[in-house]
């Protein structure tokens, strides 16, 4: 600031890609659905306006401490998972 001035002048330093809006959006969207691909959430900015890059989207998630992958998809279990699974705690219950 200059004296007497209430204008703040700019700063040195390297600007943001993204704004805080769309950094939010982005944190967002990934705790709302821990299933969204980032592909998923690239198209939705995208459709906004928003180009992100992927690797700026890993770097925010990160930052927030949440993964940026998807988790496996796991077979449900069988009639004769929960049977023997079944047996097994009832061999365990005291006499």
């Amino acid at each position: 600031k200059i004296l007497g001035s209430l204008n703040a002048k700019p700063r040195s330093g390297r600007q943001r890609k993204i704004s805080a809006k769309t950094a939010r959006r982005i944190v967002g969207d990934a705790k709302n659905n821990p299933q969204v691909t980032s592909r998923e959430i690239q198209a939705a900015l995208e459709k906004d306006g928003a180009v992100v890059a992927r690797s700026t989207k890993r770097r925010y998630l990160n930052k927030n401490e949440l993964q940026s992958r998807v988790a496996r998809k796991k077979p449900l279990l069988r009639q004769y998972h929960k049977k023997a699974w079944l047996q097994g705690q009832q061999n365990n219950i005291p006499t």
